[in-house]
């Protein structure tokens, strides 16, 4: 079978007429044309497929761990149950991709674009989704515990029931998410986005909240589960409008302040855990 590129030029010659279950183990394949072919269960670790297109491609339980698939084009492709650990997947297009149940562990996602994208039940454990833009993509019961999520936008996502433990929000966008049962223990996020994002029956265990002030334009805050006390900082207290629910400051164990309606500056807000309170200064 030979392999070419988008602009039709040999790359490669594989024995057999089917890539399915092929070994194709560290093969330098950039710009190939990929598009429909079926590479399911096929060994693709360690693989090149930069700026490849793989419209459409079947890769169901294939491996791809410590693959090159930067700048590929994944439309419609479908990778569920496959595994890509420390793959590199800052990937353009990723429109109606299905990563359903794939393993995306320590996998580099940074700049990845698309729309319509299934993670469900994915592993993303450690996984870099830095500057990534993933609107309208499901998320449902996967693993992002660890996950850096610096400036993401996953505006209209479905993150229903996933584990955010200890994941880092960094000026993500996540207004519209659906965070449902979400477990964002010990996470922190720092000037995130909010504004319509249902958070009801999430779990908040020393989470931290910082310079978030939409928090409050978030719904079901008032159904939050809190294990432990959680943290928010000055800013988002300040600037939040409308004001918090008194029975989500109750759960983050400000009682006093959901309490009063004392002036700002005469409260203290709780710091983040093991750091000392922050000062509300002045005003």
């Amino acid at each position: 079978m030979i392999i070419r590129t988008v602009k039709g030029e040999i790359l490669d010659e594989v024995a057999g007429d089917t890539l399915a279950g092929a070994d194709l183990r560290g093969r330098i394949w950039p710009d190939a044309e990929l598009s429909g072919r079926d590479l399911r269960h096929a060994d693709l670790r360690e693989i090149d497929l930069g700026h490849a297109v793989l419209q459409g491609t079947r890769l169901d339980g294939a491996r791809l761990d410590g693959a090159d698939l930067v700048g590929i084009d994944l439309t419609g492709a479908v990778l569920d149950g496959a595994s890509l650990y420390g793959a590199r997947i800052m990937a353009h297009h990723l429109d109606q991709t299905r990563l359903v149940g794939a393993d995306l562990r320590r996998s580099i996602l940074r700049f990845a674009r698309g729309t319509g994208a299934v993670f469900d039940d994915a592993r993303l454990e450690g996984a870099d989704l830095s500057d990534a833009v993933l609107t309208g993509c499901s998320f449902r019961g996967a693993d992002l515990s660890g996950a850096l999520l610096a400036r993401v936008t996953l505006t209209g996502s479905d993150l229903s029931f996933a584990s955010l433990v200890g994941s880092y929000f960094l000026g993500a966008g996540l207004s519209g998410c659906r965070m449902e049962g979400a477990d964002l223990s010990t996470a922190v996020l720092n000037g995130v986005t909010l504004d319509e994002a249902d958070l009801r029956s999430a779990l908040f265990s020393r989470t931290v909240v910082a310079r978030s002030p939409s928090l409050a334009r978030a719904t079901g805050l008032e159904a939050i589960r809190h294990l432990e006390d959680s943290s928010v900082d000055f800013h988002t207290l300040r600037g939040a409008d409308p004001e918090l629910p008194g029975e989500f400051l109750r759960g983050l164990g400000l009682r006093e302040w959901a309490s009063t309606s004392a002036p700002v500056e005469q409260g203290r807000v709780a710091g983040p855990p093991g750091r000392p309170e922050l000062d509300s200064g002045p005003s």
